[in-house]
């Protein structure tokens, strides 16, 4: 027998619909969106946590806001999560409820989440995301006014959220770690291999926090964010004359070795001219 709670497997949600007798059962719903980044799982497991205090049931949906904004209630959509399936998620990589990217742009794709919340007698939702995941979780609040009680934790390893100083987004610290630990590696290799020097694109999107904060830790020789770049404008050429202008001075120093790092960023400030050649 298991105890109550600490079942392992996930629950298939079964819709109640919208001619299904009122209960007193309050649902808590979560929906992941954006990106893969760590702590997903504990996030989730903290949230049903919580939510078991308050005797609430926690409802999670599939795929992000995707299926929602397709107004989907059938089988496989949603599942019950209790506190054994949080608890064995985290000893796992990933996402329990698989994330989406996918997102509304339209104001009938918002009404069609807000309809399909209500068949599913949600009284409150929890997004997980980043920039995306906030602001539709922003016009979801607008629009129910208090009817389903919104909120949102910021999860993203850019690191890229207007948060109170000295917060990070979630996912960020680990990111930061691991790619420290890649890059120092990477040195290492580079240092005892003769003469080698490597360009490593850091991710990061727009922002270039994860880049900057990887290259600090690992003691890169070189890390280029187009925070730098005067009106965050860059071209592809100053790019090349950088690197370039490193390299030389790296073996004019008697160095014959060595490690750039550049953030994925840098792109998305170039013109779409500069990209095409």
């Amino acid at each position: 027998p298991v105890c109550p709670g600490m079942e392992l497997e996930p629950i298939d949600a079964v819709c109640p619909g919208r001619d299904s007798e009122p209960t007193s059962e309050k649902i808590l719903a979560v929906v992941v969106g954006g990106r893969s980044a760590p702590g997903i799982n504990e996030c989730i497991a903290a949230i049903v946590i919580e939510a078991e205090k308050y005797n609430l049931k926690v409802l999670g949906f599939y795929d992000g806001f995707l299926n929602l904004m397709n107004g989907r209630t059938d089988t496989g959509t949603a599942i019950y999560i209790k506190y054994g399936v949080a608890r064995a998620a985290q000893e796992q990589g990933g996402c329990l409820l698989r994330s989406s990217r996918v997102r509304p742009s339209k104001q009938s794709e918002v009404d069609t989440i807000i309809a399909t919340l209500r068949l599913w007698r949600v009284n409150y939702l929890v997004a997980i995301g980043g920039c995306h995941s906030a602001f539709t979780a922003m016009r979801l609040s607008e629009a129910l006014k208090g009817e389903i009680g919104v909120a949102h934790i910021p999860k993203s390893i850019d690191d890229d959220m207007p948060l109170p100083t000295a917060l990070h987004t979630m996912g960020f610290e680990t990111a930061r770690a691991l790619g420290t630990q890649i890059v120092a590696n990477i040195m290492e290799d580079a240092r005892t291999a003769g003469l080698r020097f490597y360009i490593i694109v850091s991710m990061g999107h727009s922002a270039g926090h994860l880049a900057s904060a990887i290259g600090m830790a690992s003691g890169a020789h070189l890390a280029v964010i187009a925070e730098e770049f005067r009106n965050n404008r860059v071209t592809f050429y100053e790019i090349v004359d950088i690197v370039e202008g490193f390299i030389l001075k790296r073996l004019a120093q008697g160095h014959e070795n060595g490690v750039a790092l550049l953030a994925e960023g840098l792109v998305s400030h170039m013109a779409l001219g500069h990209i095409m050649e």
